[in-house]
């Protein structure tokens, strides 16, 4: 799939070999025509009820985000992060209401890393710990997300022994989580020959950041790359649902 941003994708969600059910998402938007694509994978938090619901939510309502708001708006300085913010915004106070409402003791939730391709950069939010990577020819792999999980958030305190792995794998924030979620946004210049790589945990806790690089620089095309990530990580024992969106330059 490839649209005029200038970048060709692929994508593939599976549940794994441990779980019963798949609670990622993701949603891939490049219509031919356009200059702008947006790219999304969400991970329904485990433990959580009805995690599935959020990540299906977030994916839904920001592909139709999306197809609502013309190029021109996107591309305007500071486009791109408004409508990023503001739809993330939009559908994270959709979801805690319905929290509020019916699942107040158990409520769901959902990781979730969006990123819009422009034909000069990529504007990237994420919440949680689904991650987005850039892996570049002369600089290797850098992941561009950050995990906000207890051991990473600054709001949050924990004692270093004892929690240590507690807190590495707690999620700190979450679509439907909180009424004001913080977000984190940034955005990436395009120097050419970059590729993109964003997936749930399932991914990267069977393999390194340096295994998910070397098998985009090996592969021809994103379908390619999906393709081998999806067997690497069945290999290793698929422990979680897992999610993976690989973006190429044309």
């Amino acid at each position: 799939m490839f649209n005029d941003a200038g970048f060709r994708f692929a994508g593939e969600s599976i549940s794994g070999l441990v779980r019963k059910n798949n609670e990622d998402s993701f949603l891939i938007a490049a219509p031919r025509g356009r200059k702008t694509a947006l790219a999304v994978v969400a991970d329904g938090v485990g433990g959580h009820r009805h995690g599935e619901i959020v990540s299906y939510i977030s994916c839904r309502d920001l592909g139709r985000a999306f197809a609502l708001s013309p190029d021109e708006e996107l591309l305007k300085d500071g486009g791109a992060e408004r409508f990023l913010a503001d739809a993330v915004g939009t559908i994270n106070r959709r979801v805690f209401k319905i929290n509020y409402e019916e699942f107040a003791i158990h409520p769901m939730s959902s990781t979730l890393v969006a990123v819009l391709f422009l034909p000069e950069r990529a504007v990237m939010l994420n919440v949680g710990d689904s991650r987005f990577y850039v892996i570049r020819p002369e600089c290797g792999v850098e992941q561009i997300s950050t995990d906000h999980t207890l051991a990473n958030d600054k709001e949050f305190v924990y004692h270093e022994k004892r929690d240590s792995l507690f807190a590495v794998n707690t999620i700190s924030r979450s679509i439907g989580s909180r009424y004001n979620l913080k977000v984190e946004i940034k955005s990436v210049s395009l120097k050419g020959g970059e590729r993109f790589f964003m997936c749930t945990d399932g991914v990267y806790r069977d393999l390194s950041a340096e295994q998910i690089a070397d098998v985009l620089n090996e592969s021809l095309s994103p379908l390619q790359t999906v393709n081998r990530i999806m067997r690497s990580v069945l290999l290793n024992g698929a422990h979680d649902n897992t999610s993976a969106i690989s973006v190429f330059p044309c």
